[in-house]
Parts: structure tokens; C-alpha cells; sequence
């Protein structure tokens, strides 16, 4: 407090004054919106159409209120995250970019996958599909304490985004990949996040095995759909084994 003679503290969430925080402050705005919002669709208030149109509005109004010329390239994702909330794609694509190449650079595997799937999804959101596959695959190798987030991605992000621009049959075989990547990580089953994830596995698996089917129909792949099914009821039927 000393050298403070208004007897006022600055507002950190007043743009004029969120300084180097900018970013940190505009995605904790955005994350408040998003529980708020979250409580709304729990109690039947709103729909998830409606959700995404309210979320979409609030993370442009946050980019038009804070207007950054510089972001830090180790607060890259950070600003990702609200560029692809607000589908702002080619800004999305250009942050993501500088997201990866911060993650190699500090050697942070955890980020370095969320990064990359991010960028898959600008990317494929600005109708380079092939590249965005490309791009998601750069991850699809990493260590088995790392894929977690592949398959959730890949499912709920990149997949909607991308679909039905000629390129079903190739998502359909990305989506089963990464499934195998679901199915190989590797969690601690005595912490929170490792028993939440197991639970939910068997079904993000059923989910992701449904979509890549229904994604092989898509492109008139009638007996690639078929095998999928099977290779889907035999994967299921493990879980029911365990």
C-alpha cells in the first residue's frame, strides 16, 4: 500500500490496469462467463446452442475490450483459448503456432499436446483439413502419461470442426488412432484426475467408436463402417471384462 494516496486499489479487471496480466485476467473473465453459463444449461435455463452463442459474444467483447497488440509468447495458449471461443480462426491459428513453438522450447510435453490439437482445429476450421490432421498427428506419439487429452480433442474439437469438407474417411481413421492413444494412457488411479478419467473412458470410447462409423458412412465407406463395428463391439466388450 505505500506510495497509494487515493486510498483506492487498482481494479484487475479494468483493461487500463490488468497490465502484464491482461491475458491471465481476460481468460479468468471468460472462465467465469463459462461456469456461470454452465449453471444456466444445468438447470434447463439455456440450451448448448444457446451457451455457445452467449460464450462466443463474451470472449469477442473480451478481445474488443482489452485490444492486446503484444502477447507473451509463454501466454500464447492462454489467448488461443479465448480467440477459439470467440472463432476468431486465423488469429487462433497464428497464437497456436507461437503456443507449439513455446511448448518445444521449455520442453513441456503437456502442453505441447494440447497446443498442437488446438492449432489442428484452427486450422481445420480455416479449411486445410489435411493440414490439421497433419498437425494432430505430430502428437499421437507422445508418452503414454501424455495422451490424455488426444482423444477428447480430437473427438469434440477437431472432428466437429472438420467434418464434411471431403475429408470424413481420413478423420474416421484419425479418430480411431486416437482412440488407441486413449486406450494406452497411462493415469495414477489413487488421484482425482486418474480416477476421473477411467470412469469416463468406456464412454468417450463408445462415443469416438459411434462417430468414427458414422464418419465412414459419411463418405460412403459402407464396409469400412462395418469393420469399424466390429472392431467397436470387440473393444466395448473388454471394458465389460474388466
Amino acid at each position: 500500500m505505500a506510495g497509494c494516496h487515493t486510498g483506492q486499489l487498482a481494479d484487475p479487471n479494468d483493461p487500463a490496469e490488468a497490465g502484464e496480466n491482461a491475458v491471465h485476467v481476460m481468460r479468468r473473465e471468460l472462465q467465469g462467463a463459462s461456469d456461470m453459463l454452465n449453471e444456466r444449461a444445468a438447470s434447463n435455463e439455456i440450451d448448448q446452442k444457446q451457451y455457445k452463442a452467449i460464450i462466443k459474444e463474451a470472449a469477442a467483447d473480451l478481445l474488443n475490450r482489452y485490444h492486446l497488440r503484444e502477447i507473451p509468447a509463454s501466454e500464447a495458449w492462454e489467448y488461443v483459448e479465448i480467440l477459439r471461443t470467440a472463432e476468431r480462426w486465423e488469429e487462433a491459428e497464428k497464437y497456436a503456432r507461437i503456443a507449439v513453438e513455446e511448448a518445444k522450447r521449455t520442453n513441456n510435453p503437456d502442453r505441447l499436446v494440447n497446443d498442437a490439437l488446438r492449432l489442428a482445429q484452427a486450422q481445420a476450421a480455416l479449411k486445410k483439413v489435411d493440414d490439421g490432421i497433419a498437425t494432430a498427428r505430430t502428437v499421437f506419439n507422445a508418452k503414454s502419461t501424455e495422451t490424455a487429452p488426444i482423444l477428447p480433442a480430437t473427438l469434440y474439437e477437431f472432428v466437429p470442426t472438420a467434418r464434411g469438407q471431403g475429408n470424413d474417411a481420413e478423420l474416421a481413421k484419425l479418430l480411431e488412432d486416437a482412440i488407441a492413444c486413449h486406450m494406452r494412457t497411462i493415469v495414477d488411479p489413487n488421484s482425482d484426475a486418474g480416477r476421473d478419467f477411467l470412469m469416463a473412458r468406456p464412454a468417450h470410447v463408445r462415443n469416438a467408436w459411434r462417430e468414427v462409423i458414422d464418419l465412414y458412412q459419411s463418405a460412403g465407406r459402407a464396409d469400412l463402417a462395418q469393420a469399424a463395428a466390429k472392431r467397436a463391439q470387440a473393444m466395448m466388450d473388454q471394458f465389460g471384462r474388466t
